[in-house]
């Protein structure tokens, strides 16, 4: 057989030249659109649109193929994305979080991008009274068995969960994303309400109440005084099923958007 020819690698290193600057004039023509359309304030609401992110995200993840890892692709994206944030308003993360290494502040750091200012604050109160001056917090993902869970203090309707972190589905740390609402449907969410359990009722017993209502949970997260709520779907807070509920202190936390599978392992 004969054999087959080396590759012209200064050919190659060309093309490879010719693309970056396709994608480096791509980048340049994206910022000035977005720049254009913030000076001419043709977009209205919030910048902030974590259910817009995740629809664009899942239209490139659909099309994606070939030996570029999917979280690569979400990474790129998320960067050019934070930077769009960053040229429409001054835009600054709190994170509820030990440290900067802490698992919580990786994930606002991945999410929102290596330009944008994290806050870190040691205690629910003072992340969520960093919102007066930062965007949108960052809070590690409510679990089972917490000594001082924060989703008791989240100050409803004001404030609201708006997305979950990561956008990819993989196991290891999760956060929420709070910030003023609405939140705002992807097409694939998740809703959370919280009440005050009645005494004395069993997690198998509000499981029940809550499935007869309608609403088959996909989390039930208890703390004293206080029950966590998730729901598949995205849910209007005027939900007539709701108000059925025979539960006190009942109020609607939000919405995230579920995350989308990564690459096979």
């Amino acid at each position: 057989m004969p054999e087959t020819a080396p590759p012209d690698l200064a050919a190659i290193r060309a093309e490879i030249d010719r693309l970056d600057d396709q994608l480096h004039a791509l980048l340049m023509r994206r910022a000035q659109i977005v720049a254009d359309m913030s000076a001419a304030r043709t977009k209205s609401g919030p910048p902030f649109r974590p259910g817009r992110e995740m629809q664009i995200l899942r239209r490139l993840l659909a099309r994606h193929a070939g030996p570029l890892p999917a979280a690569a692709l979400v990474g790129i994206w998320r960067e050019i994305i934070a930077t769009s944030l960053a040229q429409q308003a001054g835009f600054a993360v709190a994170v509820l979080a030990p440290a900067m290494d802490a698992p919580t502040a990786a994930l606002a750091r991945a999410h929102f991008g290596s330009q944008t200012a994290l806050r870190i604050h040691g205690s629910a109160p003072a992340t969520f009274a960093a919102l007066s001056e930062a965007a949108v917090a960052v809070l590690p993902l409510p679990e089972d068995a917490e000594t001082q869970p924060w989703w008791p203090m989240l100050e409803a309707p004001r404030l609201q969960i708006l997305a979950r972190l990561p956008v990819l589905d993989q196991s290891g740390p999760a956060a929420l994303v709070v910030g003023p609402g609405p939140a705002e449907p992807s097409g694939d969410d998740v809703s959370l309400f919280r009440f005050e359990p009645p005494e004395g009722q069993s997690r198998a017993a509000l499981t029940s109440m809550l499935t007869a209502a309608g609403f088959a949970p996909r989390r039930l997260i208890t703390a004293p005084y206080a029950a966590l709520v998730e729901v598949q779907g995205f849910l209007d807070p005027a939900d007539p099923r709701l108000a059925a509920l025979p539960f006190h202190g009942l109020r609607p936390l939000g919405a995230y958007a579920l995350p989308v599978p990564g690459d096979a392992s």
